[in-house]
């Protein structure tokens, strides 16, 4: 007896046509799901910044810290942060990471090291105080000295010489050991004070003016007789909407250089 089996062949082959479509339909939609998910959600990131500067007759030394923070927020999430934002209650943010910065300036030349990156602004060093040919600074209850491009922490003999965690400088606008120090962020008005180092190089220090934005952030130049003015210092606090992807790189600490 005769039997066609062409329907039974048919049949097979469109159960495989589809089962290959939904394969292709659920890879595609979770290979577009990022770009429908950014429709929905908005990314924000803001640089607050500011830091402490050391110098004396010779040198001088920039301790500046940026806080990156970034918001992922719905689209009605961001309306009331927006509204709370502006009665200067911000949002707490979704993620945020610390880059401490050394900037060491000397009559020959400038040294530029990250010598910190972290999630904690208590870990970030403090109260930088110049013993000698040594610097020390402190946080969460240890006393570190500068190491070149980072912080190490002090050893016995070196924080008795230190004399004790109370003879740190917790003040700014004062002078320690010989040193000036003076602290860079914002101020309530345009100020500015300048730093000489060595006979020709002169650093100029422009405060951030909260009367002009809450996100004015300072500027630190370099001034050499005969070269153009070389900013070592400037970061944008202005909040700023990014893609998905550039939020991620951001926030990254393995994309900081």
């Amino acid at each position: 007896m005769y039997v066609d089996r062409q329907p039974a062949i048919k049949g097979a082959m469109s159960r495989k046509k589809k089962v290959l479509l939904s394969i292709i339909l659920v890879a595609g939609a979770v290979l577009a799901y990022p770009l429908y998910a950014d429709m929905f959600h908005v990314y924000t990131v803001r640089d607050d910044n500011g830091g402490t500067i050391l110098w004396n007759s010779n040198e001088a030394y920039l301790f500046m810290s940026e806080v990156k923070r970034g918001y992922r927020m719905s689209w009605p999430g961001f309306a009331v942060a927006a509204l709370f934002d502006w009665f200067n209650a911000p949002s707490l943010p979704s993620d945020q990471h610390i880059v401490l910065t050394v900037i060491h300036v000397t009559s020959s030349g400038v040294e530029r090291h990250i010598a910190q990156i972290t999630k904690d602004t208590a870990s970030v060093p403090h109260f930088f105080t110049p013993v000698g040919l040594t610097i020390y600074a402190f946080s969460e209850g240890v006393i570190y000295k500068l190491s070149a491009d980072h912080f190490d922490p002090a050893t016995a003999d070196e924080q008795a010489q230190l004399g004790g965690i109370e003879h740190l400088s917790s003040d700014s606008d004062v002078t320690v050991n010989g040193w000036e120090k003076r602290g860079i962020g914002k101020a309530a008005g345009d100020f500015e004070f300048s730093a000489r180092i060595g006979n020709a190089a002169v650093l100029k220090v422009h405060q951030g003016n909260v009367y002009k934005s809450l996100t004015d952030s300072p500027t630190v130049e370099l001034h050499r007789p005969g070269q153009p003015v070389q900013e070592l210092w400037h970061v944008n606090g202005d909040p700023h909407r990014v893609s998905r992807r550039d939020y991620e790189r951001a926030l990254s600490t393995l994309g900081m250089n």
